[in-house]
C-alpha cells in the first residue's frame, strides 16, 4: 500500500544558495521511501546556463540520508535498496526533512514540486537461505557473487554466515534482495548460526566448552541477534554437546540436499513439539560452492511470513514460528491457516474450528502428511501434478504442521545417490531409504 504527497514551493531569488527544510511525517510501518522533484524552468533556449535545485535528505534525529545533484531526480531509500547516494536504511516514524538547496538560479523564480511516496510493509512470504558462506570463510564466492546469485535466483533475502567471521563488513541489502549479517559459530562439538549483528559478542569466540559458547550465546542475544541450532544430527559436523541443558529459539531442520541426517533432525523436532516446545524451524543451503552441474544455493528455501522485508521483520517472524521450507523457490509450498491465524500463532478451540492445509506445486506421487501431536491425521498422494487444499475439524489441543514426501525411485534414485557421492559419500546408494521431504511447514498451535 502506498501514499503519494506532493509538496510545491516557489523559490525565489533570495533563496539562492540557502537550503531550504520541507518537513514530511514519516508514520509508523513505512518499509520504502520514493521521493521525485520537478521545477521549472530548468534550461534556457539558447543559454548554457540553467537552474540547478540540489536535494538532501535528512532523517527524523536530524542525520543526513544522502544526496543527490539535480541530473538524479528519482530517489528510493529502504532497509533493501537505495538509490546510490544514499543511505541503505530502515524507515523510521518521526518527522524528516526534504532539504532543497537552489544552487544556481538564472530566473527570478523556480515554481517546484517535490513528490513524497511512502509504502507500508507487506504482510506476505518472503523466500530466501539462511544459511551461506563465502570465500571469507569456505566458501568459493566473495559477497558480491553470493549476492548476484542469489538475486538471479530471485530471493527476497539472503543470510551470509561465515564460519567464526565478524571481522569484515558485510555489504548493505541491495537490489531489492535484503542481505542479513551473520556468522556460524563453528566448533568441534557443534555449529550454530547467529542472525543480525555484524558483531555479536566482544572479546573472542574461542571456547573449548558448552558454557562458554552459551556465554557467547547469551551476549549475542543481549545485542539483538537471533541464535539457530544448525544441522545438530549432521554425521559430519554435528552437535555433540547436549541439546536439552539450555534454551534456544530456531533450529536448523533441513540442511542442503535432503537425506538421512535431515530425516533425523525432522523426526527430533516433531517429538519436541509434541512436548510442547515452540522451536522455531529453518532450512539452509549451507552453500559453499556449485559441483558441476548441480546448483545449490537457495536449495533448501526457507518461507517466512513476515510484517516485511527488513532485517529485523524477518528475524522476529523466525522467532515466532512463521516458517515453511521448500526444496527451492517455486517448489512444492505448504501454508497452514486457521481462520485469520497463520503458523506460530495460537488458537482458542471452538466447536467449530477448523485448520486449513493448502499445497502449491504438489507433484505426482508425491505424498501430503498433516500431524498434530497424536500422530498422522490426514494422507493424501497426488495422481497428478497441481495444487491439494484441506480444512480438517480441530479437537485436540496441541498442533498441526504438514509436509510432503516422496519415494526414492528410479531416476531420482539414481539423482539423489550421485548428489550424495559428492556430499556425503558414506550416505550413497544405501539400501531402505525411507521417503524424502519435498516441503514442510512450521505448525498452528491450538488452545483449549
Amino acid at each position: 500500500m502506498s501514499n503519494v504527497t506532493t509538496y510545491e514551493k516557489i523559490l525565489k531569488r533570495e533563496d539562492h544558495g540557502i537550503y531550504i527544510y520541507i518537513p514530511i511525517e514519516i508514520e509508523e510501518g513505512v518499509e520504502r521511501l520514493e521521493i521525485s522533484y520537478e521545477y521549472s524552468p530548468w534550461k534556457f533556449k539558447g543559454s548554457a546556463w540553467r537552474n540547478d535545485v540540489d536535494l538532501l535528505v535528512v532523517d527524523e534525529k536530524g542525520n543526513d540520508v544522502g544526496t543527490r545533484g539535480s541530473v538524479i531526480r528519482e530517489i528510493v531509500i529502504s532497509p533493501y535498496y537505495s538509490t546510490p547516494g544514499f543511505d541503505v536504511r530502515e524507515i523510521s516514524k518521526g518527522i524528516w526533512n526534504v532539504v532543497v538547496l537552489p544552487a544556481r538560479m538564472i530566473s527570478d523564480e523556480i515554481d517546484l514540486k517535490v513528490h513524497v511516496k511512502t509504502f507500508k510493509k507487506e504482510k506476505r512470504w518472503y523466500i530466501g537461505d539462511t544459511h551461506t558462506h563465502t570465500y571469507n570463510s569456505d566458501g568459493k564466492h566473495s559477497y558480491d557473487t553470493l549476492i548476484d546469485k542469489a538475486k538471479k535466483i530471485g530471493l527476497d533475502y539472503l543470510f551470509i554466515t561465515d564460519h567464526n567471521r565478524t571481522i569484515l563488513h558485510m555489504p548493505k541489502s541491495q537490489d531489492y534482495l535484503t542481505v542479513v549479517p551473520g556468522l556460524e559459530y563453528t566448533y568441534p562439538n557443534g555449529h550454530a548460526n547467529v542472525w543480525g549483528l555484524q558483531q555479536p559478542y566482544s572479546g573472542t569466540l574461542i571456547t573449548n566448552t558448552q558454557e562458554g559458547f552459551l556465554k557467547l550465546k547469551e551476549e549475542s542475544e543481549a545485542n539483538g541477534g537471533l541464535v539457530s541450532i544448525n544441522h545438530p544430527f549432521c554425521s559430519m559436523c554435528g552437535w555433540h554437546w547436549p541439546l536439552d541443558n539450555f534454551d534456544f529459539d530456531c533450529v536448523e531442520i533441513w540442511n542442503g540436499p535432503m537425506r538421512l541426517d535431515n530425516l533425523k533432525i525432522i523426526d527430533w523436532w516433531h517429538n519436541e513439539l509434541v512436548k510442547g516446545r515452540r522451536l522455531s524451524a529453518v532450512g539452509g543451503s549451507d552453500y559453499h560452492r556449485d559441483y558441476f552441474v548441480v546448483k545449490l544455493l537457495g536449495k533448501p528455501v526457507t518461507h517466512i511470513y513476515s510484517e516485511g522485508r527488513t532485517q529485523a521483520d524477518l528475524l522476529k517472524a523466525i522467532k515466532e514460528g512463521r516458517t515453511s521450507i521448500s526444496w527451492k523457490k517455486g517448489g512444492t509450498f505448504i501454508e497452514i491457516t486457521s481462520g485469520d491465524s497463520v503458523v506460530g500463532d495460537s488458537v482458542k478451540i471452538k466447536d467449530d474450528t477448523k485448520v486449513r492445509i493448502s499445497v502449491t506445486n504438489l507433484k505426482r506421487g508425491h505424498t501430503l502428511r498433516v500431524y498434530d501431536s497424536e500422530g498422522v491425521i490426514y494422507t493424501y498422494k497426488a495422481k497428478k501434478k497441481g495444487n491439494h487444499i484441506i480444512e480438517l475439524p480441530v479437537k485436540n489441543a496441541g498442533f498441526v504442521r504438514a509436509d510432503v514426501r516422496w519415494d526414492l525411485k528410479g531416476f531420482k534414485w539414481l539423482l539423489f545417490n550421485l548428489v550424495m557421492t559428492f556430499y556425503i559419500p558414506a550416505q550413497a546408494f544405501m539400501k531402505d531409504v525411507p521417503p524424502m521431504v519435498e516441503a514442510i511447514c512450521s505448525p498452528i498451535w491450538f488452545e483449549k
